[in-house]
């Protein structure tokens, strides 16, 4: 009887394990105020991560404020590697929506952003105060070539300019790494010279989801949550706090086992 409880036991273990493998793998992302306003008195916007790691409540009220939430879980894999972003916002009726930006290296000491303000509604509740949505963020369109509202940029010669270049095309940059392993985005001479001091900047994250910009056109309160990243071998990774890995977990569930075993021994 013994043994026959002690194999239940395992199996239940090994299913449990065997579930977790199969679901959605946790990945870490961080809340970044990124960038001060632009009248230099108002300061940063907020951002304030939810206590499951899956979300965040921002507020930017003043022009050039913004923040992000973003990882660093792809640094270093190829911008192609990323098929799509989801995620659900939640704001008062009016504005715009969030966008994703993606930090990106030739690995030859040139770095561009790729932003996407468009986005698809996957799903949409509306009530006479709130606006929710399920939007979803493509890195290249049908024709590889802006076709989902993506501008493809590097930086001026001098690196002076991140806003401004050589628009490409998907076929130029496919290849290109999010950041890579320990790299950081660099400070342009023109963010240095933005009358709103010092940027939060180099950034380390190379995926992240946007609120707030350089005009009044991004303000307001936003939740951002259920955070979604599909790569293009069909694999889903979403926002939260990271787990420990399985072999503690097995430790832990054997310890637990020994336990339980020895007080039905002494029973």
């Amino acid at each position: 009887m013994r043994k026959l409880i002690v194999r239940s036991a395992v199996a239940v273990m090994l299913v449990a394990l065997g579930g977790l493998a199969e679901a959605s793998t946790t990945i870490d992302f961080d809340a970044v105020a990124l960038r001060p306003a632009n009248d230099g008195v108002s300061g940063y916007g907020t951002i304030t991560e939810y206590a499951n790691g899956n979300g965040v409540t921002t507020n930017v009220s003043s022009a050039g404020q913004k923040v992000y939430y973003g990882t660093d879980s792809f640094n270093g894999q190829s911008l192609s590697t990323i098929s799509y972003v989801e995620f659900t916002y939640k704001r008062p009726n009016g504005g715009n929506n969030p966008y994703m930006n993606a930090v990106i290296t030739d690995g030859l000491g040139n770095y561009g952003v790729i932003s996407s303000q468009g986005g698809y509604t996957l799903e949409e509740n509306i009530d006479d105060t709130y606006t929710e949505k399920r939007m979803r963020y493509y890195f290249a369109g049908d024709s590889g070539n802006q076709a989902y509202g993506f501008r493809f940029y590097e930086p001026s010669p001098d690196g002076s300019s991140w806003s401004h270049g050589t628009n490409l095309v998907w076929s130029d940059i496919s290849t290109w790494s999010l950041l890579g392993i320990g790299d950081t985005r660099p400070i342009s001479t023109g963010e240095l010279a933005a009358n709103f001091g010092d940027p939060r900047a180099p950034l380390t994250d190379g995926l992240a989801i946007m609120w707030g910009d350089s005009a009044e056109n991004y303000l307001g309160i936003r939740d951002i949550y259920n955070v979604l990243v599909v790569t293009s071998d069909s694999q889903e990774y979403v926002a939260g706090v990271v787990p420990a890995p399985a072999a503690l977990l097995l430790g832990s569930l054997g310890m637990g086992l020994v336990g339980w075993l020895r007080k039905r021994r002494q029973i």
